[in-house]
């Protein structure tokens, strides 16, 4: 019953950036501009709202991940985030105004590693207290 919320967590994070991917330059920039106009004393202030909710999202979607499987991998889970990143990226070149980046794509699989990497390495942590 758990894996099924954790699979619908996933699902419904993916559908969120498939909504975001799907916005048009003008209304993606509306949607984090009211966040960049609190901070915009900050140097490169939309490169750092955009590039934050690159990792939040991805890193979301390997956590909710990790959860779906009954034996999660790093290796499996960073691949199914790096494929749907780039498939986010290929969406994107058909939102007006918007373009595909590789260092997207590079950022977003980052996000899932550094994840996954941290959830398995205390998950092992802790089974090694208990025995």
């Amino acid at each position: 019953m758990k894996r099924h919320l954790w699979k619908m967590a996933t699902f419904l994070i993916m559908a969120l950036i498939f909504f975001f991917s799907s916005q048009n330059a003008e209304s993606s920039s509306e949607v984090s501009g009211w966040f960049v106009q609190f901070i915009l004393q900050i140097p490169h202030a939309v490169f750092i709202v955009r590039k934050t909710a690159h990792f939040i999202l991805y890193a979301s979607l390997a956590f909710c991940m990790i959860h779906t499987w009954k034996q999660p991998t790093l290796a499996k889970n960073v691949a199914v985030c790096f494929l749907y990143a780039c498939s986010d990226e290929i969406h994107q070149l058909f939102s007006q105004g918007r373009s595909g980046q590789i260092s997207d794509i590079l950022w977003d699989t980052f996000a899932a590693l550094c994840i996954t990497a941290f959830y398995l390495y205390i998950k092992k942590r802790l089974k090694q207290k208990r025995i």
